[in-house]
């Protein structure tokens, strides 16, 4: 067993020697330069887990989301969602952006029932799962506004609203609070981990915070510089709920020693890490 693998049946995603590399023609000449996103990229992930990827600029964090979403292809390697390979886009998996990328053209309740309407489901079906994961996320009273009538804040919650709807197994998050003010930030950290509680869903999250990974997460990936390989991963075994573990020692710990391994401070790990983190 590997480092970024873990020794238990209840594996939800299983990525194996993962590669992405990009081709790109220079300007002059027919010569072409190869770019490597990611390299050797092993990894397993538990069913209901909440996982952060955390890394430098440029270290194939997003990359590894599109092809986890189906949205680009490997290289080489490969993803495993419940034994099965991914092999495009599909319902099994919920994507959530920074941009929050809602139609400005429909109702907030039209943009959470969305992919509802592309499966076919009947109107009565679509508007009972609406207002359900509308009153998830607390946005009930604004099913009927549109997107520039919404807080950023609002959006974002609009848009988790949406990804949820269609019960994806699998919710993809690429940083989606990274637009958003401190305050609105961690109060939306709040709502998703209690949505997560609520749904039980595995989550994929990538963010540029240290301090958002660790309070989120069950275990921190890090990230090499390109390529981006796996460099570390950090279990985060502190309670939960989690209010008011910021100050703590354990929380200041982790975030130091995340943050070394980050700028490379530290060997990278040769620990194997089972399915307790471990």
């Amino acid at each position: 067993m590997s480092i970024g693998q873990i020794a238990d049946k209840s594996v939800k995603i299983s990525v194996r020697v993962l590669n992405k590399c990009f081709t790109r023609k220079r300007e002059k000449g027919n010569n072409v330069k190869q770019f490597v996103a990611l390299k050797d990229f092993s990894l397993d992930v538990r069913e209901s887990e909440f996982l952060s990827i955390v890394g430098p600029s440029g270290c194939g964090k997003s990359t590894f989301l599109d092809l986890l979403s189906g949205l680009s292809e490997p290289t080489s390697g490969g993803i495993y969602i419940d034994e099965k390979k991914v092999e495009g886009p599909a319902l099994d998996r919920g994507i959530v952006m920074q941009g929050y990328a809602l139609f400005p053209w429909r109702s907030v309740r039209k943009n959470v029932e969305y992919g509802l309407e592309v499966k076919g489901m009947p109107k009565q079906e679509r508007r009972e799962i609406s207002q359900k994961f509308l009153e998830l996320v607390g946005l009930e009273e604004f099913a009927e506004r549109y997107p520039y009538e919404l807080s950023g804040g609002m959006k974002q919650r609009v848009a988790i609203a949406r990804a949820l709807a269609y019960d994806p197994e699998v919710l993809l998050m690429d940083e989606p609070f990274g637009a958003l003010d401190a305050q609105t930030r961690e109060i939306l950290q709040d709502e998703l981990l209690r949505i997560w509680a609520a749904t039980q869903k595995t989550i994929i999250f990538v963010t540029h915070s240290i301090d958002e990974a660790i309070y989120l997460s069950d275990r921190v990936v890090v990230l090499s510089a390109n390529p981006g390989t796996l460099r570390d991963i950090f279990p985060i075994e502190l309670r939960r709920p989690r209010d008011g573990v910021r100050l703590t020692p354990d929380y200041l710990e982790l975030t130091r020693r995340i943050a070394d391994s980050l700028h490379g401070k530290t060997p990278p790990s040769q620990i194997i890490h089972n399915g307790d983190g471990i």
